[in-house]
């Protein structure tokens, strides 16, 4: 007991020393009643392992409680454990309306499975050299009402301290991982938060043994302030519960590693007896704290970790809605089911479905196609939309144009349809008449020019006159002089194209 005791007090005086601050005075053997540090914060949310969630539960079986082999005797395969009555742990003993009072005690910290072979704990709970005499136990703890916590396990179940891999004890820094020298068998190693920090007012749960009684599960707390090295929150834990992980209550996923925070009893001078101290859930003022996860995440090798079951039947899956099918619990997780495949009730009638109620009848079929010129369409029962009767146009005659529908308006437009080419362009650029000579010289251009041919006519006094024109390729023109000719009367001559389109000009003659 000696030990026991000897142990409890050097983490609980370690983790205050390690922030430069002396021991409380309310800590046991330290007796006084002026200590204001509590350490159940509003109502006193700790419960046996037999009330928790399963979820709960099967997290706490990677828990265990740390203690020296003096505290064990092995034989045979079964190891009897050495336990200590809680209230024997004080000289004046608990006040008689102390919760768990007359339960019994074992160890000094908590620790709990981060790998098949390796497991966290506090810095200030464990050094090199003390693992070699160090064990873990597990399952001490209470599993149903009315029951007690064990006094013996088998020997093949507690997990034996193998050696150092990461210890940091210095500052706000307080962690360790040790290795096991076996493999732990049929426990899942819990998972941690492997970077980052968790984020203010996330709801925590606690798993482990405060004061080293059997194992406990404590809720109803949240993250109150978030820092570099750790996180403060106002759980309900005692000394015992150092090394203990702190859940994200949601996912279980381990977020912290209990390290300090106040004192934990408080002598009661009128009964002559030790009490746990209380106070607000707002802190008086200060909180627990739990150091990140994420500074042990280096020496924890990722793999398969516990991860709570979703369901245990098949109706605590269903979601409530008709249309994604029957969701069913497979492996403690929920699989989704097949989406239900409504037909439509007729060929003018969409599918659909209600979460409620399952396949309706869904909104009419829609058959316009908003194109006015292939008619009105209509939906028939069976078939169907069926196709409207197509706008039929008039041609107008023109060989150069085709009558078509505008589907913007439903009316019908002409539009050229390429058989006839553009529309020949043709100027006169020179017409002149020379009286001395009666010679008269005509230039002419066309947009076709040269593949079409070019004539100019015109009359004199009352007598037709017609001439052919030559192209001049190096003019890039056609050309006419004609000598020996009447002048025209009014002036006037007509040049005509045998091309399409606008093929005559008429010009003054100079």
């Amino acid at each position: 007991m000696q030990f026991k005791l000897l142990k409890l007090l050097t983490a609980f005086f370690g983790a205050c020393l390690i922030v430069a601050c002396a021991p409380e005075a309310g800590d046991p053997l330290l007796r006084t009643e002026t200590d204001r540090n509590p350490v159940i914060y509003g109502a006193d949310d700790r419960i046996e392992y037999y009330q928790g969630t399963p979820a709960q539960q099967g997290a706490a079986n990677a828990v265990f409680v740390v203690v020296d082999d003096s505290e064990l005797v092995c034989d045979g395969g079964v190891c009897t454990l050495s336990t200590v009555p809680y209230t024997n742990l004080f000289e004046e003993g608990l006040c008689d309306d102390e919760p768990f009072r007359e339960q019994p005690t074992i160890g000094y910290c908590t620790a709990f499975l981060v790998a098949p072979d390796r497991i966290a704990t506090a810095g200030h709970c464990l050094t090199a050299g003390e693992c070699g005499h160090t064990s873990f136990v597990p399952r001490f703890r209470i599993e149903s009402a009315g029951g007690s916590a064990p006094t013996t396990i088998p020997e093949s179940e507690v997990l034996r301290c193998g050696g150092q891999i990461l210890r940091r004890l210095k500052g706000t820094n307080d962690y360790a991982v040790f290795g096991l020298t076996a493999p732990a068998e049929g426990i899942t190693p819990l998972c941690i938060r492997r970077s980052g920090k968790v984020t203010l007012g996330t709801e925590l749960v606690i798993i482990g043994h405060p004061y080293t009684i059997p194992q406990k599960i404590a809720g109803g707390a949240q993250v109150q302030k978030v820092v570099k090295n750790f996180f403060e929150t106002n759980m309900d834990d005692y000394g015992g519960n150092s090394g203990s992980p702190v859940f994200d209550a949601a996912t279980m996923e381990v977020q912290g590693i209990l390290v300090r925070g106040n004192t934990d009893f408080v002598f009661d001078y009128g009964q002559n007896c030790w009490r746990s101290n209380v106070c607000p859930d707002s802190g008086c003022p200060g909180f627990e704290e739990a150091s990140h996860t994420a500074k042990i995440a280096g020496a924890v090798p990722e793999g398969p970790c516990y991860v709570p079951a979703q369901c245990q039947d098949d109706a605590s899956c269903d979601d409530g809605n008709l249309c994604n099918g029957d969701e069913i619990c497979s492996g403690g997780q929920c699989q989704a089911g097949s989406p239900l495949d409504c037909p439509a009730p007729d060929a003018c009638t969409t599918a659909a479905c209600d979460p409620i109620q399952g396949c309706i009848a869904g909104p009419p079929v829609e058959c316009d196609d908003a194109d006015p010129c292939n008619g009105v369409e209509s939906c028939d029962l069976a078939a169907g939309c069926v196709p409207g009767t197509p706008v039929v146009c008039p041609d107008n005659g023109d060989p150069c144009d085709d009558e078509v529908c505008d589907s913007g308006t439903g009316g019908c437009i002409s539009v050229d349809n390429g058989t006839c080419g553009q529309p020949e362009v043709l100027s006169v650029t020179r017409a002149k008449y020379m009286k001395a000579k009666s010679k008269l010289e005509v230039h002419a251009k066309s947009s076709e020019q040269p593949g079409v041919s070019l004539t100019f006519s015109y009359t004199a006094s009352g007598s037709p006159f017609s001439f052919g024109m030559n192209w001049a390729a190096g003019k890039q023109r056609y050309e006419l002089k004609v000598q020996g000719v009447p002048r025209p009367d009014g002036d006037m001559i007509t040049v005509t194209s045998t091309g399409g389109g606008s093929t005559v000009a008429s010009v003054t003659v100079k």
